[in-house]
């Protein structure tokens, strides 16, 4: 999406407030999120981007006729302070002391006889549900079928939508019909005859199916209801090949067209509870189960399948790990090489390290824009040079790159620092910091069923002693 100026914002915002008071709207909440729980959206979705200018990947936008507010995380307070800069909205650091969450901002601004708007379809149940709640104790109305961007978005980017492959089995380790028995097996297990999936790695890890409607991630925009023994996959027409039809019916799998899943789902007759995952199922699906089948709430059982890599998917991500660090390390020694040399900047070196990638067999795309961030740019966790403004990298200090890559049999995520040339003491202190605690980290025992918050402290305790801390979590799954 093209950048906006405040003035732009500022106009948008106001037209935002026209369409809340035609509606009969008090406050809006919106998303940055899809109808699917994803990290990453498609263009089509990015509609806290569209109202504020905030390019942040977790936003939360509120407005009411008074004022306006941006909740998002500390990888973006540099970038967001930046964006929304002029334009009335206010930002609001998450976690940081004083700051109020955004159900405090609401408890503040809602009153008797209110209406609260949000998209129901880009809102995991779970928020929805906490929303009501405390709409119902204040006497608060909900209009969660509220989308102003429906009406006020000129030439919103239309719903990306590309051919959807088939994963060899020589890839996935394990065919379509083994892993919906085991999916079959967990809901069984918690008493249910039916599972509603809405995240789409987890379809396309379930179906052994792959596409590439969302940027750097190999997945096609779909639902999937799974039952005792049916099987149903929604996905746009145009997605949908030949040898994805011969597929579908040769593996009894039953394909209906992506927009129609709330009315399948309404007008199904359902013979049993249906399983549903309150984090990662939509609002609106929720809401709609309530009145047409018992539900019963759990762990998705594909997530928690996927999570536990086959010896095959074992070997296939080692073996991308491999030949992708091959290409890193050729990165790092064309670098050494060139700075101080020749004229290195922030995007020629992303672009050395983008194209290298592109050299592995069965590269399908990154697997997120690459981050090349110079000197003090590289305090900014989620930076993207621009030709405007890029920095070049000098023969001395540090050059941070961030970068992955998606391959048919794994991904990949490899960040680097790289010592441009001379450094301070304060930069030689920092980087062995950062060093022991990853090592501290890498070299941790500690028994099956230890979650990542509880190993935390190994990586920070020792920035804690120099009053050194990070704004973000300490690490994140892959594949």
């Amino acid at each position: 999406m093209e950048h906006v100026t405040a003035q732009t914002v500022k106009k948008r915002i106001e037209m935002l407030r026209g369409e809340m008071r035609s509606n009969g709207v008090d406050l809006f909440l919106a998303y940055s999120t899809d109808p699917h729980a994803s990290e990453y959206i498609a263009d089509h979705f990015k509609v806290t981007e569209f109202f504020s200018g905030c390019t942040s990947d977790n936003a939360t936008l509120l407005v009411t006729e008074q004022d306006a507010m941006l909740w998002t995380d500390g990888r973006y307070f540099i970038s967001a302070a930046m964006e929304l800069e002029g334009s009335g909205i206010t930002l609001m650091k998450m976690g940081e002391e004083g700051v109020p969450t955004v159900k405090d901002a609401l408890k503040k601004r809602l009153l008797k006889g209110d209406t609260l708007g949000f998209h129901g379809q880009c809102l995991s149940a779970r928020d929805g549900g906490s929303y009501r709640k405390l709409c119902e104790s204040m006497d608060v109305k909900v209009d969660s079928k509220f989308d102003p961007a429906s009406a006020l978005w000129v030439g919103r980017p239309a719903l990306p939508c590309h051919e959807v492959w088939i994963l060899d089995e020589a890839l996935s380790g394990e065919s379509f019909e083994r892993k919906l028995a085991k999916v079959r097996e967990k809901m069984e297990a918690q008493d249910a005859a039916y599972h509603v999936i809405t995240n789409l790695d987890e379809i396309m890890w379930l179906f052994n199916i792959r596409g590439a409607d969302v940027e750097c991630n190999p997945v096609a925009l779909s639902y999937a209801l799974i039952g005792r023994t049916t099987a149903d996959l929604f996905l746009q027409g145009g997605e949908v090949t030949t040898e994805l039809s011969d597929y579908a019916h040769k593996h009894s799998i039953k394909l209906h067209e992506y927009d129609t899943v709330l009315d399948y789902l309404k007008s199904y007759h359902y013979e049993g509870a249906v399983l549903l995952d309150p984090s990662t199922c939509t609002d609106a699906v929720y809401e709609l189960m309530k009145d047409t089948a018992e539900i019963r709430e759990g762990t998705d059982p594909a997530a928690e399948l996927k999570a536990v890599k086959n010896p095959v998917e074992i070997e296939h991500l080692r073996s991308a790990y491999l030949q992708d660090s091959v290409q890193v390390c050729k990165f790092l020694c064309r670098m050494k090489k060139k700075i101080g040399r020749e004229r290195v900047t922030e995007i020629t070196a992303r672009e050395e390290m983008d194209r290298l990638r592109t050299e592995v067999p069965g590269f399908l795309d990154l697997s997120f824009s690459t981050i090349s961030a110079y000197g003090a740019n590289a305090a900014m966790a989620h930076y993207a040079p621009t030709e405007e403004g890029c920095a070049e990298v000098k023969p001395e200090g540090f050059l941070l790159v961030d970068s992955g890559g998606q391959y048919l049999g794994g991904t990949t995520d490899v960040t680097r620092t790289i010592a441009c040339g001379p450094l301070t003491e304060e930069m030689r202190r920092d980087f062995t910091l950062v060093a022991a605690s990853n090592l501290r980290l890498l070299n941790a025992r500690f028994p099956q069923g230890t979650s990542g918050v509880h190993l935390d402290i190994l990586a920070r305790e020792k920035l804690y002693r120099y009053g050194l801390d990070y704004n973000h979590g300490a690490g994140h799954g892959i594949g």
